[in-house]
C-alpha cells in the first residue's frame, strides 16, 4: 500500500526573490497533490474467476461432507457432524478474516478487501458470507449476477458488507488499473445472457424441490386411467386431501418404492369391501366417475371381504384403478400423510387420454 508522508513546516522565513523593475516574477509555492480515489486504482476480479473459486470451495466442502457421510465411526458420527456443520460456518469467514480469500479464491488469485482496499475483519467478513450472500440469493441468485451492473463489480454482498473482489498478482499483492470503470452495453448484455444461462437452472431445481415434480407410471395397477410408462407432473404444495385424488407416495412396505394410486377412504372413516364393492361409512362408494361399473373390487390380507376398518388420523386408504392387478391398501393397510409426495397435476408424455 502506498503511503503519503507530511512535508513539516519549516521555520525559515521564505527566501524573497529580487525584484527586477518592469519584470514579472512568480512566486515558487509548493504544489498541490492531487490523487485519484483509490476505489479506482485496482483491478476488480471477473465474474469467470469468482465463478470458478466458488466451484472450488463448493467441492471442497462437498468433499469433506462425503466423508462425513461414509464414516465407519459410529461413536464420533454426531461430533463430526456438528464439526463440519460449524467449519462449512465458518469456513469462508475464517479464511477471508486471515487471509483475504477462500482456497477457491487463492487459485483463482483474488483477494476480498474493503473498499478502501484495507484487510476485512472477522465480523465484516462473517457478514458478508452468511447474512449478506443470504440477500444476495434473493430472485434466483440476482445479486450475484448484479456485478455486471455496477462499476466496481460489486455484488449484493459486497454492497452490503462494503467489499471489493480484487484481482492480486502471483505475491497476494493488488494489481493497479489505470482504466475507469463503468457499465459498458457488454456488461449489461453479458448481465442477461449469464442470468438466464445460470438462473434458468436454479429456477428449474427450486420448482423441482418445493413445488412440482416429475414421475413415470411402471406397471399396469393404474390401467386404463394410466398406463405404463407414462409421464405426468404432480403437485408438491398439494393443500387438501379429497376423495378421488391420484397421489405419489413411499409405499410402505418398500421404502425404496414410489406408488401412485388413488384417494378412497378418508381419516376417521370406516371402510369395507363386500360383493365385489368398497363401502365407506356403511355406504356403497360412487366410483363411476373413474371406474367402469363392471369392475369387481376384492379384498386383501389386510382387509380381507366383508371385513371392517377405522382409518387411522393422518391415514389414507389407496387402492389402484385396475383391481385385480394392484397392490395397494389392502395388502398393507392405510398410508400415512407423511409418506404422500405430491398430487398428480397431469400428463405431459406418453398419456392415456
Amino acid at each position: 500500500m502506498e503511503t503519503a508522508t507530511p512535508i513539516q513546516p519549516t521555520t525559515q522565513p521564505p527566501v524573497q526573490a529580487p525584484v527586477t523593475p518592469g519584470v514579472s516574477s512568480v512566486t515558487p509555492t509548493t504544489p498541490q497533490i492531487v490523487t485519484e480515489s483509490l476505489h479506482d486504482n485496482y483491478v476488480k476480479g471477473s465474474f469467470k474467476r469468482r465463478l470458478g473459486a466458488f466451484l472450488i470451495d463448493f467441492l471442497l466442502c462437498y468433499a469433506a461432507l462425503v466423508v462425513v457421510r461414509f464414516s465407519n465411526i459410529p461413536s464420533l458420527y454426531l461430533w463430526i457432524s456438528i464439526a463440519t456443520v460449524v467449519v462449512a460456518l465458518c469456513y469462508a469467514p475464517l479464511f477471508i478474516w486471515k487471509w483475504g480469500a477462500t482456497p477457491g479464491k487463492m487459485v483463482c488469485k483474488l483477494k476480498v478487501v474493503k473498499t478502501d482496499y484495507q484487510k476485512v475483519g472477522f465480523w465484516r467478513a462473517l457478514l458478508r458470507e452468511t447474512f449478506a450472500k443470504w440477500i444476495s440469493s434473493f430472485f434466483f441468485n440476482l445479486g450475484y449476477f448484479w456485478m455486471f451492473l455496477n462499476k466496481q463489480r460489486m455484488t449484493w454482498h459486497d454492497e452490503i458488507a462494503q467489499t471489493v473482489v480484487v484481482e492480486v498478482d502471483s505475491n497476494r499483492q493488488l494489481m493497479p488499473s489505470t482504466i475507469s470503470p463503468k457499465v459498458s452495453v457488454k456488461n449489461i448484455i453479458s448481465f442477461f445472457i449469464t442470468y438466464i444461462l445460470f438462473g434458468t437452472p436454479f429456477i428449474f431445481l427450486i420448482l423441482y424441490v418445493f413445488f412440482f415434480r416429475p414421475f413415470q407410471v411402471n406397471g399396469i395397477s393404474m390401467q386404463p386411467n394410466y398406463t405404463n410408462k407414462e409421464y405426468f407432473i404432480t403437485k408438491l404444495m398439494y393443500g387438501s386431501v379429497e376423495r378421488g385424488d391420484v397421489f405419489v407416495y413411499k409405499a410402505p412396505d418398500s421404502p425404496r418404492k414410489d406408488y401412485i394410486k388413488r384417494v378412497i377412504g378418508l381419516p376417521g372413516e370406516t371402510i369395507m369391501i363386500s360383493t365385489g364393492k368398497v363401502y365407506i361409512n356403511g355406504q356403497l362408494l360412487d366410483e363411476t366417475s373413474y371406474l367402469a361399473s363392471t369392475v369387481i373390487t376384492s379384498g386383501g390380507s389386510y382387509l380381507p371381504d366383508g371385513k371392517t376398518i377405522t382409518i387411522p388420523n393422518d391415514s389414507y386408504f389407496m387402492l389402484g384403478d385396475n383391481r385385480s392387478q394392484s397392490i395397494d391398501s389392502r395388502q398393507y393397510g392405510p398410508v400415512a400423510k407423511q409418506l404422500l409426495i405430491g398430487k398428480e397435476l397431469f400428463c405431459y408424455f406418453n398419456c392415456a387420454k
